[in-house]
This record gives structure tokens, sequence and C-alpha cells, in this order.
């Protein structure tokens, strides 16, 4: 049993990298099946089943959050004795606890944000427009625009889940700290009513002749001045 691992939260080039497992697995003719929980076999089940031609599989878990600590111990009792390849993909960084529990693992892949993108993210707040737009201007010259927008409508997620409940964010301590000093830029108000423009914003670059990137531009002009 070979087992493969794309991770991290460069989420465009992550996921193009998953894909390109699995066009590369369609070339060689193997067999390839899909892991989840709106699915019908569990995971042992398709580790397990043999096809009858004898080709070469791929089971493909597209979200790591999917296994659990049952499979795992599944997986390193019987890995050993197994055929095939599973490929595992998380959208965000996987701590080093969580690698580690992972058996037979052979390549392991790490997409993580460039510095530029944080460095745009924590610029985002009231009265440091110039400096935020100076970050956009940095961070769209490699990135869609369109990838940043989705980066900085989830950061402004995050940002109002610290301010009303930062207890309850799945997130490491120091990262919940970062975000609970951006937060304290914003009131509650002015964090619904940014999550309510960036949904319009959303909504009219994708029914209109109007750019994700000029409405980005004009709002950090606008409203963070």
């Amino acid at each position: 049993m070979n087992v493969f691992l794309i991770h991290g939260d460069y989420v465009s080039k992550s996921h193009d990298r998953l894909l390109k497992y699995i066009e590369k697995a369609k070339e060689k003719k193997w067999d390839i099946e899909y892991f989840g929980k709106d699915l019908n076999k569990n995971l042992a089940e398709l580790l397990s089943s043999q096809n009858l031609f004898g080709n070469e599989k791929l089971v493909v878990c597209e979200s790591f959050r999917e296994i659990k600590p049952v499979d795992l111990k599944w997986l390193n009792k019987n890995g050993g004795n197994l055929n095939g390849n599973l490929l595992i993909y998380a959208d965000t960084i996987l701590n080093d606890g969580d690698v580690k529990n992972i058996p037979f693992l052979k390549k392991t892949e790490e997409y993580k944000l460039p510095k530029v993108i944080f460095d745009f993210m924590s610029s985002f707040y009231p009265g440091n427009s110039l400096n935020c737009l100076k970050y956009l201007k940095a961070v769209t010259e490699t990135e869609p625009p369109e990838f940043v927008f989705s980066l900085l409508s989830k950061q402004l997620r995050d940002l109002y889940w610290v301010k009303v409940n930062a207890s309850n964010i799945p997130y490491p301590s120091w990262r919940v700290e970062k975000l609970e000093r951006q937060a304290n830029r914003f009131t509650i108000a002015e964090l619904k009513q940014t999550i309510n423009q960036f949904s319009h914003m959303d909504i009219k670059a994708k029914t209109s002749d109007d750019s994700i990137m000029n409405l980005l531009d004009l709002f950090i002009a606008t409203k963070l001045e």
C-alpha cells in the first residue's frame, strides 16, 4: 500500500496537483474510486476490494477530515498486506501529528500560501487603505483576483467568528490571537456590513461587466480610508 498526501492552504495550487495525480492515474488505466461520507463504501472496503482484471488501483479521499481514527488504525494494521494507492487531500496545512499518524506514507506535498497573501489579508482594516491597496497590487501580480477575493471573504468570516465567539474557532492559539488583533479594529456591525457588501460584490462581478478586481479596489479605497 502506497499513501500519498497533498495538503496546504494554497488551495489553487494544491487542488491542481490533486487533479494532476488523478489525470496521471487515468492515463495509466488505473481503477479510480473515491472515498467520502456521501459515498456508500467505507475506506476499508475500498482498499480491500479486488478488481477482475488486476489493474492498479487508486483510492482518492478529497477531504482528510473524512478519515476517522478507526480508518487510520485499520490501515496501520492491514496496509502492509494490501496493494494499491491511497491519495489523501486536505485544503489546509495539517499539523505534524496528523501527518505522522498516516501510515504507509510514501510522499507528502505541502502547499503554503505566499507571505504576500497573508500580508494583504492582515492589512485589511479601517484606516489602512493605502497599505492594503499596495498589497493588493502586489498579490494580484501573481494570483487571480477571484482567488484573492475568496481568501479575503473567508478571512472576514473568521474575523467575525473570533469577534463573537473566539473560544469556539478551531485554529491554533497563535492564529486566533492574530485574528483577534485584526478583528478588534472593526466593530461587529462593521464586520457584518462588510461581509454583506462582499456578498453583493461577488454577485455583481458574476452578473455584470464589473470585474472583482475593480470592485475590490474601489471598496478598499473608499471604505477603509
